[in-house]
């Protein structure tokens, strides 16, 4: 019975998992335990509306994730590796209509052919937001480059393919760690210094007299180059706004040199190669679909695949997850709702959350103790506000129901109480009936009952 704090409550959740299915208003319903990961033969005749439905659970994930795989009825998707991917991750996995990034490239992976690509700046732009508008300035190799935007003046100093403190920076170096120095003219002739990286937009190096640049300059080092993948028949083809290399096999000698804009094959195995930037493509799916598969990621939802079928012999299937909305499944032409997880189950009063406090050890972060200090309502008894303290080993008892304090929300403003139905005393008086009956019975059997004499035989 989750309750927040100020909030009040008339339910709780059952402690164990329902597979429920709904149609046309009608529902039916079964308990299920799962535990086992993978196949799994739990199978229910339920009715709905008078007719017959066979539902069964085939598969269980107690953690589920999902994983591309190559399969009918899916989409474009192609299997690579990157230079920018980290250790442990070597490959990767790029749908239709998706982006990769890194090394200042972005791949694209797009559903049809782009017919004609732009080349792009082959050192990258130096842009400045004033007021609202946008300043472009090219990069060039051999600095200086100025422009002017408003009454600000923006001039381009140093450019360094590899910035590297203390080092001289050489045209020679590949672009893995570009950057710029620009000198900043402001209206009063004050001038400021700022120095800018393309990989690292939040790195800032600015001095003045020891002070940054006004903020009401937005500047940026903008390198991204684009590289358009598609398919294109049976193959892959691609184009780029900046030159390329491209590698066929490995030990090569000889490598393709791609201009920008031209049109090339993307075969599998091929590399990509621009300065720091490595893309090697490993498997060209035509056609890649979602499938669930067992995480090790406790934090991945539990999930179910649910079969419901009817009389006639239709069937209809859905992976459904633990704590999701319907998932609606097609029968014979009929749309049926399909659930997992507990079910809500009323009680007659409302409990209400004043409070709830947790006390840590002092000098830690561990709770010592909670507790929960709630009102009962209860409009058929008369109950208004009867007021209560849930803590350890000290539960409340209300109406045969018996709430004891369970755990808490992690911004501690709410409360997870456990709920039991206690049955009375009866049921425990008749119990311990039984026990002194049976101890009744094993004391006194050798006198209610006749034992021959060792030694003896029957009928002689």
């Amino acid at each position: 019975m989750p309750i927040r704090e100020g909030e009040s409550t008339n339910y709780m959740y059952s402690t164990r998992d329902y597979v429920r299915i709904s149609a046309d208003g009608e529902t039916a319903m079964f308990p299920v335990r799962l535990f086992k990961p993978g196949t799994n033969s739990i199978q229910r005749e339920v009715k709905l509306a008078d007719e017959p439905y066979s539902v069964s659970v085939e598969e269980y994930w107690p953690n589920m994730g999902k994983r591309l795989v190559e399969g009918p009825g899916g989409e474009t998707a192609v299997v690579f590796n990157s230079s920018g991917l980290p250790a442990g991750h070597r490959h990767q996995i790029l749908r239709a209509g998706d982006t990769y990034e890194t090394a200042g490239v972005k791949v694209h992976l797009l559903e049809k052919p782009k017919d004609e690509v732009s080349p792009s700046s082959p050192y990258g732009d130096l842009e400045v937001t004033l007021q609202g508008s946008l300043h472009a300035l090219p990069v060039p190799a051999n600095p200086p480059a100025e422009m002017k935007a408003g009454d600000f003046r923006f001039r381009i100093t140093e450019f360094a393919p590899r910035f590297r403190v203390g080092e001289k920076p050489s045209l020679s170096d590949e672009m893995t760690n570009p950057a710029i120095r620009v000198e900043i003219v402001e209206p009063d002739g004050e001038k400021r210094e700022r120095l800018l990286f393309a990989f690292h937009p939040e790195f800032d190096m600015g001095h003045a007299h020891g002070q940054t640049v006004e903020k009401r300059l937005d500047m940026v080092y903008r390198y991204t180059r684009n590289i358009y993948i598609s398919p294109d028949g049976d193959s892959l083809t691609g184009r780029a706004d900046f030159p390329i290399e491209i590698r066929r096999e490995l030990g090569a000698e000889l490598n393709e040199q791609v201009e920008p804009g031209d049109k090339f094959v993307v075969s599998e195995g091929a590399i990509l190669r621009s300065g720091g930037f490595r893309f090697l493509l490993s498997d060209y799916w035509k056609s890649a679909v979602e499938e669930p598969y067992h995480s090790e990621d406790k934090n991945k939802p539990a999930a179910a695949r649910i079969v419901v079928a009817d009389a006639s012999g239709s069937r209809g299937e859905a992976v459904v997850v633990k704590w999701d909305e319907d998932t609606i499944v097609e029968v014979g032409g009929r749309e049926v709702q399909v659930t997992f997880g507990p079910i809500l189950i009323e009680v007659p009063y409302r409990v209400h959350l004043d409070d709830f406090v947790l006390t840590m050890y002092p000098g830690s972060n561990n709770p010592a103790s909670f507790e929960s200090h709630v009102r009962i309502y209860d409009e058929e008894r008369g109950v208004n506000g009867q007021t209560a303290r849930i803590y350890m080993n000290h539960p409340l008892t209300y109406r045969g129901f018996k709430h004891f304090q369970s755990s808490y929300d992690r911004d501690q403003k709410g409360t997870v109480l456990s709920v039991s139905h206690d049955p009375g005393k009866w049921p425990s008086y008749l119990g311990y009936f039984l026990v002194g009956f049976g101890f009744l019975v094993t004391i006194t059997r050798g006198l209610v009952w006749h034992r021959s004499p060792v030694g003896t035989k029957r009928g002689m």
